[in-house]
């Protein structure tokens, strides 16, 4: 029998994903009928007079395909398959099968909107499809409860190939059973490390924060399964934005469940004889109870996180850093066994974090240049957004203010190292000016906004992060401070971005503000970049600029208020004509961002204008003596 598909399955490279089989093609029109597909993960069609539907028509497609094509269309409950006549384009008429909506499943399920986008369907038919292949290669025959949860917590160490093979679809690879054995295959289950050479306390460490981010992972995977509509976030942007964030906030109010929770497997099991799995399979377990009994007040903080969005127009995205040493990570005289708790993460391939970490694009980076090189120690990034632990390749964070600054103080907490830096990407529409000179002053404000200032024994106020020479990395003496880069989206075209790199990572900051300053900034004022990773620059001014800022952030003075009036006039100009001359936000969003970005620049500009009564917000904060027993105290 034909088939006749109007939908994703026109492309034959998806087909032979569902199928495993290649079918002669041609064009072909289904008359009197009308397809539905805005906004629609689901499109659809149903009879009308005076319509048509475009697609193509399969030929000889055997009884064993039609079955895998009508469990992946959910026939009989989303779906219809009925027999219609097609017309080809010479005109000559044929017997097809053909998915018809069924309306009241439809908007039962998705509501009138049917909003639910064609990714997760597909990431939902690709999971199943790779469980089968999990079930094949390490269990066959799953049959009862407990090896039904060795299967969820092999999927779980297999994520990170998971999403590999979903990218593969997306790509239009023809995703074979051979293809995915091959993914899954390639590292295969992990196993924990011997603990000989390694303190007990630095293994324990390891183990806890393994147990934490594999709850993580899980309980995303029950919101993004359970609250589709509520935490769905549309292309380019990170699809996992929402349900991490989620996910995250639930978690941090029950850190102390989490520790007891930990504990508790401690005390069952010898740390020195538990194994990857079943730490895994305890995870799986423990984040479907939290699940189970917190499903209505992890509904509330989706729907929360929903409405407080407001985004904006320009795309933003994170990277942070962390250390418990802090801009010593990477001196030639440290020694990573100075970090009490992690050893400077020395020990992050033994462990796998690499694909632990995943979803929120977590490794470690010795700020070298080399992706391939396995680091032997450094500061834990995570790259929010990364598609794949084998490129940077990366989707956005968001284009909501509120949750960069959700995102970041969430992950501060939960991650419990010491935050060290964050670098902020802006997606920037605007041709950049090389010869341009930067107002050397207005610079100042917005590291006033971000910087980490410290008075010295001295008697001096400083900006840490360039006293330390930590954004001083260039031969030519350059400040990295504000970057040009391009960022690759799911291997589309690359979008241009600028990076500033000198923020101070903090859990006194309010990021919502900061961010919302420089994209602001940005917009109305597109300060010119000093430096660039996709161009060589050689500029005079760029050297001028930094040995000027260098100087004063080596003893910092206040700026005039002249200067703070001219940076607000400019934030606010950026936020009003952010959309073609037009603002993205609402009025009273953007006056009480000005207000906080205000409040917060002459708040900072009035405490450096006095040494001797200088007092720093987060001063002293013991990062790496927090344990998670004393944030839930």
């Amino acid at each position: 029998m034909n088939f006749f598909a109007y939908g994703t399955l026109m492309n034959r490279t998806y087909l032979k994903t569902v199928c495993g089989k290649n079918f002669k093609f041609k064009k072909a029109v289904l008359n009197h009928y009308q397809k539905y597909a805005s906004e629609s993960g689901y499109p659809y069609v149903v009879e009308k007079e005076n319509t048509k539907v475009e697609g193509v028509v399969y030929y000889d497609v055997d009884k064993e395909s039609f079955e895998k094509i009508d469990k992946y269309e959910c026939e009989g409950d989303l779906y219809i398959r009925r027999k219609v006549e097609v017309a080809l384009e010479d005109g000559k008429e044929l017997e097809a099968y053909v998915y018809i909506g069924n309306i009241y499943n439809l908007r039962r399920t998705f509501g009138d909107r049917i909003n639910v986008k064609i990714v997760q369907r597909v990431e939902e038919f690709i999971e199943n499809k790779v469980g089968e292949r999990i079930e094949m290669l390490y269990h066959p025959g799953v049959i009862n409860n407990s090896q039904k949860i060795e299967l969820l917590a092999k999927k779980e160490l297999l994520g990170a190939e998971i999403k590999e093979v979903s990218n593969m679809y997306f790509n239009d690879e023809y995703v074979s059973n051979y293809a995915i054995d091959n993914e899954l295959q390639f590292q295969g289950l992990p196993e924990l490390p011997a603990q000989e050479g390694m303190p007990e306390k630095i293994y324990k460490n390891y183990i806890q924060f393994i147990f934490h981010t594999m709850v993580l992972n899980q309980l995303e995977d029950h919101i993004t399964k359970n609250f589709k509509n509520l935490i769905y976030y549309s292309y380019p942007l990170y699809e996992k934005t929402l349900s991490l964030l989620t996910a995250l906030k639930f978690l941090n109010t029950r850190l102390y469940d989490l520790l007891i929770y930990f504990e508790n497997i401690y005390d069952r099991k010898k740390i020195k004889t538990i194994s990857y799995m079943d730490l895994t399979k305890e995870c799986v377990m423990i984040a479907g109870e939290l699940f189970a009994a917190h499903s209505e007040e992890l509904q509330m903080i989706a729907m929360e996180v929903r409405r407080k969005l407001n985004p904006g127009e320009l795309s933003l995205g994170v990277e942070l850093e962390f250390s418990n040493l802090g801009y010593q990570t990477l001196k030639k005289n440290t020694y990573a066994e100075k970090d009490k708790s992690f050893h400077a993460f020395k020990y992050f391939s033994e462990f796998d974090l690499l694909r632990r970490l995943w979803k929120l694009g977590g490794h470690i980076d010795d700020h070298t240049i080399s992706e391939q090189e396995e680091k032997k120690i450094g500061f834990l990034e995570f790259a929010i957004g990364r598609e794949s632990i084998y490129n940077t390749h990366s989707s956005p964070l968001t284009r909501s203010l509120f949750v960069c600054h959700s995102f970041i103080s969430e992950l501060i907490v939960f991650t419990n190292i010491k935050p060290h830096s964050i670098h902020i990407n802006i997606q920037n529409p605007q041709a950049i000016d090389w010869n341009k000179e930067n107002n050397i002053e207005l610079l100042k404000c917005l590291i006033l906004l971000a910087g980490d200032f410290r008075k010295t024994k001295q008697g001096k106020i400083v900006e840490r992060r360039i006293y330390n020479r930590e954004i001083i990395k260039d031969s030519n003496g350059y400040l990295r401070l504000i970057c040009e880069n391009h960022h690759m989206i799911n291997n589309n075209k690359e979008t241009s971005v600028i990076e500033y790199q000198f923020p101070r990572l903090s859990m006194t900051k309010n990021y919502e503000s900061v961010i919302g300053a420089f994209k602001g900034f940005q917009i109305a004022y597109n300060p010119r970049p000093f430096g660039s990773k996709v161009r060589l620059v050689n500029s005079k001014v760029i050297k001028k600029e930094s040995y000027h800022l260098e100087k004063w952030a080596l003893d910092v003075k206040p700026v005039s208020k002249v200067t703070i009036h001219a940076f607000l006039s400019y934030v606010e100009q950026g936020f009003y004509t952010e959309v073609k001359g037009h603002p993205a936000h609402k009025s009273k969003y953007i006056e009480d961002l000005l207000f906080q970005i205000e409040k917060e620049l002459k708040s900072v500009n009035e405490s450096i204008s006095d040494p001797l009564r200088f007092i720093r917000k987060n001063q002293n904060i013991p990062y790496e003596k927090l344990a998670r027993k004393f944030l839930v105290s």
